[in-house]
């Protein structure tokens, strides 16, 4: 079944697959500190699923939020590992941005992200939304012009 979202702030609708996402809130899976639904991934207080479906960084929210969450930004490294090995080796886009380009990086839940690990030359001007890059040397962030196609991290808040 498919479900037509439509972005309230951007005015944009865009379909969502509702078949490739998981239920909503259930208690399946665990870690020992947090339930999460089935099919999402339990790393500390945080429930994890990865969205396959590439899509520009405000248009990659709404999977994210028909299911009550929002795109995932990562608090410390263990995270963010965690976060990388569900994208599948793939960039991702994550909830941190700088909306107006002043160079205050914040997550979607409107605080100041402290966890920045930028890659090399970053965050480059003109990149307003953060995605994960993989290299080599681990996982780091890149700012990016929002209106690229990628894949997200989405999570939940705690139950």
């Amino acid at each position: 079944m498919s479900l037509l979202v439509v972005g309230c702030r951007f005015g944009a609708a865009v379909p969502v697959d509702t078949d490739a996402l998981p239920d909503a809130p259930g208690d399946t899976a665990t870690d020992g500190s947090r339930l999460c639904p089935s099919g999402y991934t339990a790393s500390g207080s945080h429930c994890f699923i990865a969205n396959s479906a590439n899509n520009a960084w405000a248009a990659a929210r709404l999977p994210c939020q028909v299911m009550h969450g929002d795109l995932a930004w990562p608090p410390d490294e263990a995270t963010l590992q965690t976060m990388t090995e569900l994208s599948g080796g793939r960039d991702y886009w994550i909830g941190i941005s700088d909306p107006m380009g002043t160079g205050v990086w914040t997550t979607v839940s409107g605080e100041r992200a402290t966890y920045l690990p930028w890659g090399l030359g970053e965050p480059k001007a003109g990149g307003t939304c953060v995605r994960v890059h993989r290299q080599s040397s681990g996982p780091t962030f890149m700012a990016d012009k929002c209106d690229q196609n990628l894949p997200s991290v989405c999570d939940l808040p705690p139950m």
